[in-house]
């Protein structure tokens, strides 16, 4: 029989720049691949675009006002994910597989702004037997992130080498969303086998704040000096 060999679209992708006063919208760039989806905000108008396209996956910086695009991290296999920025080391911070089918996990840094860097160069924070470290970067250069085996929330401070466990809502998966511009407060989602919670944690204060609505989906887009903005 006649082998079959299956391989992924690859289409033409467009990122626009919308207008949120007007809804008006202009291309900011386009081109060929399976993905490029805006990973996360940079300094300025810049965002952070992750592409994927036959030859591999890429990092690189668009400008959504001119266009302009600048390479950040190239070589890499397209096994990344949950992007953030650190602003107070002006890095890139994100979760990679080690390789095609391996279990093992890195989180790593890399520069954002200078030379681009090659995927095999990247700075490695902390390597894990999880797909769902789903690491952030915090105002203050640590990264919060997910411990394996559901045990919960953990901090790793800038120059660590091993995440210190805080777990406020005990075991379970927990991926910090945003926090409060002072940086006192976090909100997280905190996921177990049979629920979901959103809640507020205050790690300096060990305070939480749990926004438990069973009936509703929840999605925080940011957080306010009032509180969760939903």
């Amino acid at each position: 029989p006649q082998r079959r060999v299956f391989r992924e679209r690859v289409d033409t992708l467009t990122l626009l720049a919308v207008n949120a006063q007007t809804a008006s919208s202009r291309t900011v760039w386009t081109g060929r691949g399976m993905i490029a989806f805006l990973a996360t905000a940079l300094r300025d108008d810049e965002a952070l675009v992750y592409h994927v396209d036959d030859s591999g996956a890429r990092l690189f910086a668009l400008d959504a006002t001119t266009g302009a695009t600048r390479a950040v991290v190239e070589g890499m296999l397209p096994l990344a994910r949950d992007f953030s920025y650190d602003v107070t080391h002006d890095e890139v911070v994100f979760a990679r597989a080690v390789r095609y089918g391996s279990e093992d996990y890195e989180v790593v840094s890399a520069p954002a702004h200078g030379p681009a860097t090659r995927a095999s160069a990247l700075r490695v924070r902390w390597r894990a037997k999880s797909d769902r470290t789903m690491p952030r970067a915090l105002g203050n250069g640590t990264v919060a992130l997910s411990l394996p085996e559901s045990f919960g929330l953990a901090l790793l401070a800038a120059g660590a080498n091993t995440p210190h466990p805080e777990a406020p809502l005990g075991a379970g998966d927990d991926c910090a969303l945003d926090e409060t511009r002072d940086g006192r407060w976090i909100a997280l989602r905190h996921t177990t086998h049979d629920r979901e919670v959103i809640a507020l944690y205050a790690p300096g204060e060990g305070r939480v704040v749990t926004l438990d609505r069973p009936e509703l989906y929840t999605e925080v887009v940011g957080l306010v000096a009032t509180g969760v903005a939903p």
